[in-house]
């Protein structure tokens, strides 16, 4: 299977976000039929592709296979959710590939019924995931995938005050990727009251800390360092030998840079409209402004900047409350279509970069 599948479902999903975004007769019956094929497709290219597919695939094999044999236990292993998983499939002596197809389905359920719950209009808010989250999550950093997911439908118990149920939340991501605790962070910050001018003024901070202070910081004290002493000393390894490698630095590039700015913008622009839609809105809206704050912080520092995703995912949800908030359909339509334009082409771009990790697209029984 070449390319085309992937164009052809950057495509329609362009054309039909749009559609959906309208009122029509049926529109909700139709939008529910289109979403739940498109999440089988999805599904099916996640769950049954070949083990070459995506990148990251060699170091999840390695620990299922360290697992599935028993040189690796689940209490070694840093990261118990995945170790778990991973060994209950071992017991009905299932293969990699079967451990793929559990994943997927949990992963794209757990997709679906976060946009079923909080956006306005659900198969938007998949096609923007498919476009910017599917290929390097889904698809290939297997652990952080299903950490920021199990994050995301954490959000509902954060909404609804359950604190120990959202901490436990929180806690079963974490034994997917360790990242994923930064998101109790949220706890103490649900409180926060935003508006226009505090928006732009942490945004602007935090541009001036990534790019003048943490960025050149991390580059050139950090990498500095003696990796076999400090490093190995206080746990380090990663983030000093990441510091002057530089595949690692600036992650999405200055494209992703002026993205997230551009989301920024949008965040400062439409902050009395989407105020209005309820405290629901306000939550998401909260998540967002730290995930995109993060990631301005962290531009140049990777590693860490990844702390920023389960925060920035939402974005899958919020893109629905701009338009909502919308009143004119023509002025909403154009910005429907300009947003998703950005969208296809931020995201396509993306997946061009790692071309060679997906195309040609194999599944594992060809």
């Amino acid at each position: 299977m070449n390319f085309d599948i992937f164009t052809i479902l950057y495509l329609l999903g362009f054309v039909f976000s749009i559609i959906f975004t309208t009122n029509f007769n049926y529109r909700y019956i139709l939008e529910k039929v289109i979403m739940y094929f498109f999440a089988s497709v999805l599904f099916v290219l996640s769950a049954f592709r070949a083990l070459d597919i995506g990148y990251d695939n060699v170091l999840h094999i390695e620990y299922f296979e360290s697992i599935s044999n028993g040189t690796l236990s689940i209490v070694d292993f840093q990261e118990p959710g995945y170790a778990t998983l991973s060994y209950f499939i071992t017991l009905i002596e299932g293969e990699y590939t079967l451990f793929l197809t559990v994943y997927s389905l949990i992963s794209i359920i757990l997709v679906t019924k976060v946009l079923q719950t909080y956006s306005i209009y659900p198969f938007l808010g998949l096609y923007i995931y498919y476009s910017l989250y599917f290929f390097h999550q889904n698809m290939s950093r297997l652990r952080m995938s299903m950490s920021v997911l199990i994050l995301l439908y954490s959000i509902n118990y954060l909404d609804k005050k359950k604190t120990k149920k959202f901490i436990f939340i929180v806690i079963v991501a974490a034994s997917f990727h360790a990242s994923a605790l930064i998101f109790l962070i949220l706890l103490p910050l649900q409180n926060i009251t935003l508006n226009r001018k505090k928006l732009l003024i942490y945004f602007s901070v935090s541009i001036v800390l990534g790019l003048l202070i943490v960025g050149p910081f991390y580059r050139e004290v950090i990498g500095g360092l003696n990796y076999n002493i400090f490093s190995e000393q206080f746990g380090l390894n990663r983030i000093v030998n990441h510091a002057n490698r530089r595949h690692a630095m600036r992650e999405g590039g200055w494209l992703g840079f002026l993205y997230y700015f551009m989301q920024a913008g949008l965040m400062v622009l439409f902050y009395e409209r989407i105020k209005q839609l309820g405290s629901k809105t306000s939550l998401i809206y909260l998540i967002n402004f730290v995930g995109i704050s993060l990631y301005f912080i962290f531009f140049d520092v990777p590693v860490l900047g990844r702390l920023s995703i389960g925060f920035r995912l939402v974005e899958i949800i919020i893109a629905s409350y701009y338009i909502q908030s919308i009143d004119n359909k023509y002025i909403k339509i154009l910005f429907t279509s300009l947003y998703l334009l950005v969208v296809l082409v931020f995201g396509f771009l993306g997946f061009y970069n790692y071309y060679d990790s997906f195309v040609p697209f194999k599944f594992f029984f060809s």
